[in-house]
């Protein structure tokens, strides 16, 4: 006979082992780098058709940003993936039929990320599940570069590599032969050069290498700086700052990795601005692998790519509030402002906005290669317009004006798309905007959208619920509410979408249209 209190002993050391199993499931993978240098990897061979009957492609892309700093307590790398499920698994109750994700770095051991195994990652707000592996870093020198590649496999379907060049991020989105996958490069043991702006004492003539001697402009740091600008960091103490620079050139470096301006340690974000780039830069500063960090953007002369620098430019915006200062242009043609984020057309490095807000535009940046984790506020067009990745966003006070034509996320007028993630949106507060839209130039191939929660209804004029009209093939959709006030516009034909979980209300309601499959539609209440 057992004794009550042993009894309780051993129910106890029960549930304590059940939850130590339960953490040890779910715990992150770690990943060990090999030994291959960056650029000496072989290809890795693609694997064929898992399973049987369906033959399309696994929809995945990096939760990361190109050449993103590694360090001992942020080493965490991740892609989100989905696979549409058949009839069958769907019967079962699987919703993403994706059977595991496996990661390499440097050629070393593989580490497979099975979707039992998924996480909810911190950096996308705690709503995501993502496969996910945490480097080691063993055996990386202080900024060093290691790559990662990854191999998504559904449990039928087609698996895909995400491997190759991440130099030109927009022409690989655009080329059939690369289909937007690319390996996700990094900067191991991130461990920057810092100089300091700004505070008592500063003057251009210091050396700026610490906060009792700074320089007085941004300008004057930057001309510190004598070789690549990669891995070099300029610090901003509080204050207002203006470029005044008589070229585009300000921001302009060789460079192969960031180079980043940001707050000092103890600098508030809100208290430290960037409120001109100079009279004479109407479009903005030119910039390569320029990574503005912690800072408040009050101007509206927008950032630009560098056309002199062919390969690699582009910018990322962490943690800013970019707010235009002038009043919403709601007359346009006539005297108010009405800016673009961004001269998207020589952009072909990237652009990536990660816990980032924008306020005061006509819309938010253009052919984005990722933005997690934003904030869409007063705007009168495009919410998203032909961004490849978008995760955790908000979308408010969207205020119809003129000749605009506004969508939540506007994919059109540009080549060939392969892989393009729209996941956990909301925009229903004060929205007069055309929920997903696309009429592709070329061709949207392998696209998923989760999550997603929209009300454009009530607006003037009206618009429409969705519109997805042509050129589309592998095109998922998921645990979506639609709302508007005309109908929902579907593609036919050889389109090809799976929609699983999606309610619409305005117009005529999802339907059946042809190539679609559709399961557990209904009207939204």
């Amino acid at each position: 006979m057992i004794h009550k209190s042993t009894d309780v002993i051993i129910r106890f050391m029960l549930a304590l082992l059940g939850a130590a199993l339960a953490a040890s499931a779910n715990a992150v993978p770690t990943i060990t780098p090999g030994s291959t240098p960056v650029g000496s990897w072989a290809a890795t061979a693609v694997p064929g058709v898992q399973g049987t009957g369906d033959t399309t492609d696994v929809v995945m892309a990096w939760d990361m940003v190109k050449r993103q700093p590694l360090t001992a307590t942020d080493n965490r790398v991740c892609v989100i993936a989905f696979h549409k499920p058949n009839a069958t698994e769907y019967g079962n109750g699987v919703r993403n039929a994706m059977n595991k994700v496996t990661f390499i770095e440097d050629n070393g051991t593989a580490v497979d990320v099975p979707i039992a195994q998924t996480t909810t990652v911190n950096r996308t707000g705690g709503v995501v599940s993502e496969f996910c592996v945490d480097s080691t870093l063993t055996g990386l020198g202080t900024n060093q570069p290691t790559e990662f590649r990854a191999i998504g496999y559904p449990t039928n379907g087609q698996p895909v590599v995400l491997q190759g060049d991440d130099t030109n991020i927009y022409n690989n989105y655009t080329s059939s032969s690369i289909k937007g996958r690319f390996s996700f490069f990094a900067q191991a043991n991130y461990s920057p050069t810092r100089y300091y702006v700004g505070g008592t004492g500063a003057s251009d003539s210091n050396s700026c290498t610490d906060s009792t001697h700074p320089c007085a402009s941004i300008q004057g740091a930057k001309a510190k700086i004598t070789s690549n600008f990669q891995n070099q960091e300029v610090c901003l103490q509080e204050g207002k700052y203006n470029l005044n620079s008589t070229s585009n050139t300000t921001f302009r470096a060789v460079t192969d990795g960031w180079w980043t301006i940001t707050t000092c340690p103890g600098a508030a974000k809100a208290n430290t601005i960037i409120n001109s780039w100079g009279a004479s830069n109407v479009n903005g500063a030119y910039v390569q692998l320029t990574r503005l960090k912690n800072l408040t953007i009050t101007n509206p002369k927008l950032v630009n790519a560098d056309g002199s620098v062919t390969t690699n430019n582009g910018y990322w915006l962490d943690n800013v509030d970019w707010i235009n200062q002038a009043a919403l242009c709601l007359n346009v043609g006539t005297t108010c402002d009405y800016p673009f984020f961004a001269n998207q057309g020589k952009i072909n490095g990237g652009i990536f906005a990660t816990d980032t807000k924008f306020s005061n535009f006509n819309n938010a940046p253009n052919k984005a290669a990722l933005e997690r984790n934003v904030t869409v506020d007063s705007i009168n067009s495009d919410s998203f317009q032909n961004v490849f990745v978008v995760i955790n966003a908000t979308v408010k006070n969207v205020l119809y004006c003129c000749s605009a034509h506004p969508d939540l996320n506007q994919m059109s007028d540009i080549g060939t798309i392969y892989n393009h993630i729209i996941a956990y949106v909301t925009a229903t507060v004060n929205v007069s905007q055309q929920g997903p839209f696309q009429s592709m130039g070329g061709a949207l191939y392998n696209a998923w959208y989760d999550h997603i929660t929209f009300d454009g209804s009530g607006g003037t004029p009206s618009w429409n619920v969705m519109n997805m009209s042509n050129g589309t093939e592998n095109i998922n959709m998921t645990n979506m509410s639609l709302t508007g006030d005309l109908a929902v516009v579907a593609g036919g034909g050889s389109d090809a979408y799976f929609a699983d979980n999606v309610c619409t209300k305005g117009g005529s309601g999802m339907g059946t249209p042809t190539g679609w499959t559709i399961r557990n539609s209904a009207t939204c209440q």
